[in-house]
């Protein structure tokens, strides 16, 4: 099986895209974006798909310029129409403060929906290897990421109104050289990826290159099978969480009253799924919520005394009543509840 195969049966097995779809193809210039939107132009015709080529140009270097019009010109050389939107990246890392690496990505999908809606594309597709996912999963597991969080990137995911696909999820970039080579296609090297900067450029040309030659070898493919291994998990957890949760939960505004003998009853790992999705609900997101606010949160199950409180980043506590733990807003009065339920 040639590699547009392989590319076609990943997107058919995991219903990436549809016929007749209008597809808008993020491409940097680069070797794996260039070798997406080459297999896909390669596949259109089956599909009747309509292909528009959209390229974000961060500012961040000089020579960002000189990229932006080589993917105009493979654009002229495909007839393909292309879409270029230029984000101040630098300014807004000035202006919020926090990672460049994460700025710089939220500003780029910001671009290329905003090109999605400017083309009436029905979905985005990203230039994601399997390499970037074992890179993805190894830089989880450095930030102390749980099962859930070392699950990997998805195939597709939604993006607002519109479909996030990344069809070569299947493909190692290695692949994606030869394929851009065998067709003599131009790219261009963004110097940004090896800047040490960024977390995943350390993960991808230091700690990994560390990992295969001291180590073992082959341990891209077991950071892909532990993300296989996690996925199929947390599946499991979340799905019985979930089901959990509607029966213990009771809402009034943002907090959230867990019955505690029903959740005491569960697996740690389904109480740990229930009380993120309190959190969430009552926070409206985990963001700054390390695993020792678990922990702590965790300790009020069982050891700690009706009344006790842990405060949790953003604003929230939760608090440890007479048959119920309360997840609410850190000013809340706590209100007493019995439950004699489950």
């Amino acid at each position: 099986m040639n590699l547009a195969e392989r590319v076609q049966r990943t997107i058919e097995v995991h219903r990436l895209l549809r016929r007749d779809d209008r597809i808008l193809i993020a491409v940097s210039g680069g070797v794996d974006s260039v070798a997406l939107a080459h297999l896909l132009l390669r596949l259109r015709s089956g599909h009747r798909w309509t292909l528009q080529l959209g390229h974000v140009d961060h500012g961040l270097r000089p020579e960002s310029r000189r990229e932006a019009e080589h993917v105009q010109r493979l654009g002229a050389r495909w007839q393909v129409p292309v879409l270029v939107e230029m984000v101040d990246v630098a300014a807004v890392h000035r202006r919020e403060g926090g990672s460049l690496e994460e700025v710089a990505r939220r500003l780029r999908y910001d671009a290329l929906l905003r090109l999605a809606r400017a083309c009436h594309a029905d979905a985005i597709a990203v230039a994601h290897t399997r390499d970037d996912q074992a890179e993805t999963v190894l830089m989880r597991l450095v930030r102390g990421a749980g099962l859930a969080g070392t699950a990997g990137m998805p195939y597709a995911r939604p993006l607002e109104e519109r479909r996030l696909v990344r069809p070569l999820l299947d493909c190692w970039r290695q692949e994606l050289e030869t394929c851009v080579r065998a067709e003599d296609l131009p790219t261009v090297e963004d110097p940004s990826n090896h800047d040490p900067r960024f977390l995943r450029n350390r993960i991808r040309h230091q700690l990994l290159p560390l990992l295969e030659r001291e180590y073992n070898p082959q341990i891209k493919e077991l950071l892909i099978q532990w993300m296989m291994v996690s996925e199929a998990a947390s599946a499991y957890v979340a799905g019985e969480a979930a089901r959990c949760f509607r029966r213990l939960a009771r809402r009034d505004g943002r907090r959230v009253s867990l019955a505690l003998p029903g959740l005491r009853r569960q697996a740690v790992a389904v109480q740990q799924a229930v009380l993120r999705l309190a959190l969430a609900e009552a926070k409206g997101d985990l963001r700054q919520v390390g695993f020792q606010h678990w922990q702590e949160v965790a300790s009020l199950l069982h050891e700690r005394p009706a009344g006790s409180v842990v405060d949790l980043p953003g604003g929230v506590r939760a608090v440890k009543q007479e048959g119920s733990l309360a997840i609410e807003p850190a000013l809340a009065t706590v209100e007493i509840v019995t439950y004699n339920q489950r």
